[in-house]
């Protein structure tokens, strides 16, 4: 069965009028490394009802995070392996991710169509690689912001205590690689706005003006880039 998911997502193409529902959808993506904050930041936004959560689908078996159980249709839409294959053979997803060789992740076309007839903007964390599937489907209506913590200590001490007694004793070194790779990505690319969270109200000050076209100020980029650049030395070095 996993094999058969993996073999339908390496040729999955989302159909012509998935992909006209999402370019008339304006779009915004929370993306960042791990204890970045995107879900405390996600929950601030979506206080207004000016935006429409795009739930993504998953195939992965619910958890608790703090202690809290996920519910369906809450962090994620959970759905059986089964379930994905069918709705990946009906072409109901824009885009879907094998992650780790054992779990799908996908969004379907239905969720921007709920978000369009509402008239509102979509939103959504997601990771780079789903960005870059955006870009290439709809780049005029789709906003991307990378958030990063303001230092590598502050980062540790948020990884600490998000994921303490979950991961085992090397998935830090792990979860540290694949946050270098993230930032790296986005420092190669122009579509990214990059937002420092030492701050909640402010940050979501920023996303909300970023939402409503505006772009992000001079400064602020500069700061952004200036703080990915030190993370990804201090991640280096720790490294070494």
């Amino acid at each position: 069965m996993d094999e058969q998911i993996a073999k339908l997502i390496d040729n999955y193409q989302p159909t012509e009028a998935s992909v006209e529902i999402v370019k008339r959808v304006p779009k915004v993506f929370l993306v960042g490394i791990a204890a970045a904050g995107k879900n405390t930041i996600l929950k601030k936004v979506l206080e207004s009802d000016k935006y429409y959560e795009l739930v993504t689908y998953t195939t992965r078996p619910l958890r608790s995070n703090n202690g809290l159980a996920e519910k369906n249709g809450g962090e994620y839409n959970f759905v059986s392996k089964e379930r994905a294959i069918e709705m990946l053979q009906n072409h109901e997803f824009v885009e879907a991710k094998w992650i780790h060789r054992q779990n799908l992740y996908g969004t379907v076309a239905n969720e921007f169509q709920q978000a369009g007839d509402a008239g509102k903007v979509a939103i959504a964390d997601i990771d780079v690689h789903g960005v870059e599937e955006y870009m290439k489907l709809a780049p005029d209506t789709t906003k991307s912001i990378f958030i990063l913590p303001p230092d590598f200590d502050t980062w540790q001490q948020r990884f600490k205590s998000r994921y303490e007694g979950r991961l085992g004793e090397g998935e830090f070194q792990n979860r540290m690689f694949t946050a270098a790779q993230e930032i790296e990505h986005v420092l190669s690319k122009h579509y990214y706005a990059i937002v420092i969270n030492d701050d909640l109200d402010d940050v979501v000050e920023q996303i909300q003006s970023i939402a409503d076209g505006e772009q992000q100020s001079d400064f602020a980029w500069q700061r952004g880039s200036r703080v990915a650049h030190e993370l990804l030395d201090a991640m280096r070095s720790s490294t070494h």
